[in-house]
Order: structure tokens, then C-alpha cells, then sequence
């Protein structure tokens, strides 16, 4: 398989958690959404399907079903709030930060308990303010997250 790295990618079989490895070009995948919520700790359930962010015109090769849900963003955003967290095997994997995660999930149809608990954990933990406001308005969700932390603060 030239080419093709491996991804670490845990999954719930038979009522207990595994580790499977998932061939795939993986060069510019970033874990985002529930699944990075889940990996900092900001999600009180495991995601059901693994979401990830690919550059707008980005090939994932891969043979077969993928278990991957695959977000596009535009080569300057797509970089935006990079980091790495741990997976529950111990595996560092690419994964968006907490702000810019905020800002993901509240860019799409998160339900609002999934949001209303980030949140929570987020201003409860290790939170950079300035930081989520700046990556807001990159992303165009300035004014939903002033007025969601406006009720929360």
C-alpha cells in the first residue's frame, strides 16, 4: 500500500471499545467536530461515526466502506486551531483545538445538549477567550458564540 499511512481509530463491537487501524492517505486529516469534542474531553458520549476535516479538493484514498465522516474546509482554515490530543489508546493523533472546535460545532447541526455541555466543560477547564472570539470571526460564528456565552457567563 504505497502511499497510505495508517490512523488509529477506536470503535465500539460487541459492548467494548477497539482499536482498529484505518489505511488511509491521512497527510492533512484533522480530527474536528464530535469526535475531536470527545478526544478533549468536552463530550460526555463517544461519537458514533469519526468526523474529519480535509482540505477542499483533498483525495482520501481508501478501499472499501469508509468509517470516516469527511468535512472540507478551505486551505487557510484548514489549518486554523491545529493541535494533537490523545486518543483513549494512548495514540497522538491531529485533532482542532478546543476553540476552534467550539466554532465547528457551532457552524453546524450539533444538537444543543452537545453544545450546552461543551461549553460547560470548555469555561470549566483550561479555556483562552481571546483566542475563541479571534477564531469566531474567522469563522463567522462571532455573534451565535457571544450571545451562547453572554447566557452562560
Amino acid at each position: 500500500m504505497k502511499g497510505l499511512q495508517k490512523v488509529y481509530i477506536w470503535h465500539q463491537m460487541h459492548g467494548r471499545m477497539i482499536c482498529i487501524l484505518f489505511p488511509c492517505n491521512i497527510k492533512k486529516i484533522v480530527y474536528s467536530h464530535d469526535t475531536a469534542l470527545y478526544l478533549l474531553g468536552l463530550s460526555e458520549r463517544e461519537p458514533i461515526c469519526f468526523t474529519v476535516t480535509i482540505p477542499r479538493g483533498y483525495k482520501v484514498d481508501y478501499k472499501g466502506k469508509s468509517p470516516l465522516k469527511k468535512v472540507t474546509a478551505v486551505e487557510e482554515r484548514h489549518s486554523l486551531g491545529l493541535d494533537t490530543a490523545v486518543t483513549p489508546y494512548g495514540h497522538a493523533v491531529p485533532c482542532y483545538n478546543a476553540e476552534r472546535t467550539l466554532c465547528d460545532i457551532f457552524r453546524t447541526d450539533t444538537e444543543m445538549q452537545e453544545k450546552k455541555f461543551a461549553v460547560k466543560e470548555y469555561l470549566n477547564g483550561k479555556k483562552n477567550l481571546p483566542r475563541l472570539m479571534e477564531y469566531a470571526k474567522t469563522l463567522q460564528v462571532e455573534k451565535k458564540i457571544k450571545q451562547y456565552m453572554e447566557v452562560l457567563l
